[in-house]
């Protein structure tokens, strides 16, 4: 699919379509609940691993996105800068490819690492806790929002996962003040 699909090139589409596609997902829900079900949750727990960068740092889509906004509401200089970009011209992958593979480490281990955070915090720090509930419960709504709904992508879940990255550090980061106004 892409911004030749129906959905795109369909009169008054997507809006237009909106009210069909409804029915057929109900009709799709009720006539196989447990299918839907199972598929949500594969979804989900797929999509919980699928953060490389790709979409997110190519051109996909950005003249009929980004690029439409730019020539709307800003200067034109903003529209140039924009299409002298690395993004623009999709040189940006080739300028984060050497990062994929250490942004999904880094994201694996923040997440074991975010998890003992909330396993410690749970009866020291009490903010703490929330914090890194709160992030641990935004990633796995996220996962379920774009991952059960719209399919797993890439895009979805690593504009989301440094989340997992952030809870550590700031766990740190308070270690370290305390230990200081401390000593």
């Amino acid at each position: 699919m892409g911004p030749k699909g129906p959905i795109w090139t369909s009169p008054d589409a997507p809006k237009g379509l909106a009210p069909e596609a409804s029915r057929i997902v109900q009709a799709t829900i009720l006539a196989q609940p447990v299918a839907v079900a199972r598929a949500a949750l594969a979804n989900t727990v797929t999509q919980l691993g699928t953060l490389r960068l790709n979409e997110v740092i190519g051109d996909y889509w950005l003249d009929e996105t980004v690029g439409f906004r730019l020539r709307n509401h800003y200067p034109a200089a903003e529209e140039a800068r924009f299409q002298a970009g690395a993004q623009r011209h999709d040189r940006l992958r080739a300028i984060g490819a050497p990062l994929q593979t250490p942004q999904i480490v880094l994201v694996g281990i923040g997440a074991m690492l975010t998890l003992g955070v909330l396993a410690w915090a749970w009866r020291r720090d009490r903010r703490l806790f929330a914090l890194a509930a709160l992030c641990v419960v935004g990633v796995l709504a996220n996962a379920f929002a774009t991952g059960a709904l719209s399919g797993p992508h890439d895009r979805y879940g690593a504009r989301i996962a440094w989340l997992l990255v952030l809870v550590p550090l700031l766990a740190i980061g308070q270690r370290r003040a305390i230990d200081r106004t401390a000593g």
